[in-house]
């Protein structure tokens, strides 16, 4: 597939190209959902971001489920195999044990289309 890219002043949109991104899911208790979030962010994110091939993770959750889904971005399918083989493992079971959190199910999917706005407010 072929690689677009538009810059529109603040806007970035890609269409194509070869990014994969990997879904997880764990479904815990609604309180539970901080403490995921938060091991999440201290103990894997300095981690998981120093590996080949990473491009970005974003985390959201479902507080009124207790549903949390993490997204890591990868710069391609090897990238993502690569750390599902190597690093992801123990990136996992550390966020287990230090959240109480039940093993997360994961899914990957190629990335087929991205916008990002930037300049606006976070």
């Amino acid at each position: 597939m072929q690689h677009t890219r538009w810059d529109l002043d603040s806007v970035a949109v890609c269409i194509g190209g070869s990014m994969f991104a990997r879904f997880g899911w764990t479904d815990t208790d609604a309180e539970s959902c901080d403490r995921v979030l938060a091991t999440y962010e201290t103990t894997i994110v300095p981690q998981v971001s120093q590996v080949d091939g990473f491009r970005g993770t974003f985390a959201c959750v479902d507080r009124s489920s207790g549903r949390c889904v993490v997204v890591t971005l990868w710069r391609d399918e090897d990238a993502m195999t690569a750390h599902e083989r190597s690093t992801a493992p123990g990136f996992i079971a550390q966020a287990v044990n230090a959240s109480g959190a039940p093993v997360p199910t994961v899914e990957r999917y190629e990335v087929a289309l991205w916008r990002v706005d930037e300049g606006h407010d976070l």
